[in-house]
């Protein structure tokens, strides 16, 4: 007795449906895990550079509150030499 062929063919189907899903679901993963890397490696160089954007603000914070160290100290000089000049 030859087997149905109606059988046969919804086997297959079935067979040929349960791989299409396993390699859709195969390469979703993979799209994902190289979607996930590539912010991984947007954010890292963003976290760079503000890194080094910072550090560049961070020097000239520095130059800057020497500058002002440094007018503190002039008018300072300037006050004691006025000051000194009103007592003699």
């Amino acid at each position: 007795m030859a087997p149905n062929n109606l059988d046969i063919i919804l086997v297959a189907f079935l067979h040929g449906a349960f791989i299409a899903c396993v390699l859709l679901l195969l390469v979703s993963l993979v799209l994902i895990a190289m979607l996930l890397s590539s912010f991984l490696t947007v954010f890292s160089i963003v976290a760079i550079d503000l890194y080094t954007t910072s550090s560049m603000f961070s020097s000239c914070f520095k130059t800057a509150k020497a500058n002002l160290e440094l007018g503190f100290v002039l008018v300072l000089c300037t006050l004691l030499r006025h000051a000194i000049a009103v007592v003699y």
